[in-house]
């Protein structure tokens, strides 16, 4: 394999779980607009959200979407779960190429006029999955915390269990009109959302916050509940993030918080632009395998990755006027073990300053190379 300067991958590939009057069943298959959707998977369909999702989502930014329709012969849940676990056990054969950064699991399987919203045992099953193959699980709220008292009330318990760097929440659900009835329509956010974050990888990069009023106004007619300051605090007390409303502007994504507690990995951009450094890094550095683990290795590794974190310098992506407090990097001696040189193991240490200068994330790439003779 020819060596070749690092490329970033794609960041904001979806990947869609849900039932669909159309189309393959349990085969990841990549949509690149509504109307491809329409053509594989039957559009629109009151029996299912994830056509509503995905309309959202391409209509807020979003350019991938990987659709994996459920079994309608199955249980909800348990297709559900069987959808993920294929994204699971396939995380390199996803159409396309590029991995998945992005995982949304919208309601499913209801009556007209209702939808069943995922199970706790879902949503689980979410998370499982956005950690193994490194996405964000773009999660829905309960529509049942929108009552008068709080539209948190009894999240504790259910969060607990759904707590990681590699998930975050939304609330509330979006006000849209059906194009199918023309009525009004109570949408989860989740597709909105992962547009949202999309379309600010693809203006400003993973780095950036995908929130507040550099976000434009989502494209809808209103929320189905109006948060107060009082509501966002117990809503960011809890690290969910708020949609919230506000004069001239209309609803917008109001947070950028994980749902996990580690003080390392505290917003959704600097966990992702983790996910993006490695994924790219190591995809880059794929040349570099039938080469030999020694000193002019290294140094050719470390340019490559300098070249690369640099661009990214250039483009605002770490804090600080000199590269040196934006990133570092490292492989050499100290990097590895006599027993990775044995093994044919590469290690390289990156670091970034997510948000202030040298202050950095230490993240250790492993790179498969040729053995000693």
């Amino acid at each position: 394999m020819t060596e070749q300067p690092i490329a970033s991958v794609a960041s904001a590939i979806t990947a869609f779980v849900g039932g669909a009057p159309a189309g393959p069943v349990g085969e990841p298959r990549l949509v690149t607009s509504m109307s491809h959707f329409n053509r594989l998977f039957g559009g629109l369909w009151r029996e299912s959200h994830l056509g509503y999702s995905v309309r959202d989502f391409f209509r807020h930014g979003g350019r991938y979407a990987v659709i994996v329709r459920t079994d309608p012969a199955e249980d909800v849940t348990r297709s559900q779960v069987n959808a993920l676990e294929l994204i699971r056990e396939r995380p390199d054969g996803m159409p396309g190429g590029d991995p998945v950064g992005l995982l949304v699991v919208p309601p499913d399987g209801a009556e007209t006029h209702g939808w069943t919203e995922p199970s706790l045992d879902v949503l689980r099953e979410a998370v499982i999955t956005a950690e193994q193959i490194k996405a964000l699980a773009v999660l829905d709220a309960p529509a049942a915390w929108a009552g008068t008292t709080s539209p948190a009330g009894g999240a504790v318990d259910v969060l607990e269990s759904l707590r990681s760097s590699f998930a975050a929440m939304y609330f509330p659900q979006l006000v849209e009109i059906d194009p199918l009835t023309g009525e009004s329509l109570a949408i989860s956010a989740s597709g909105a959302v992962a547009g949202i974050i999309a379309r600010t990888d693809a203006q400003y990069g993973p780095w950036n916050m995908p929130a507040g009023t550099a976000t434009t106004a989502l494209d809808v007619d209103g929320l189905t509940v109006a948060l107060g300051q009082g509501r966002m605090e117990m809503l960011a007390q809890l690290r969910i993030n708020g949609i919230r409303s506000f004069p001239g502007t209309g609803p917008l994504v109001w947070g950028a918080r994980v749902l996990g507690t580690d003080p390392e990995w505290p917003y959704v951009p600097t966990r992702r632009m983790a996910t993006f450094l490695e994924q790219s890094i190591s995809r880059g550095l794929r040349w570099a395998t039938f080469e030999q683990n020694a000193p002019p290795l290294w140094t050719r590794v470390c340019t490559r990755v300098e070249e690369f974190l640099h661009s990214l310098f250039r483009m605002g992506a770490f804090p600080g006027t000199k590269p040196d407090q934006g990133f570092y990097v490292r492989c050499d001696p100290s990097t590895m073990t006599q027993e990775d040189l044995a093994d044919g193991v590469l290690r390289l240490d990156v670091g970034f300053a997510p948000t202030r200068p040298a202050e950095f994330i230490a993240l250790r790439i492993a790179i498969p190379v040729a053995r000693p003779a």
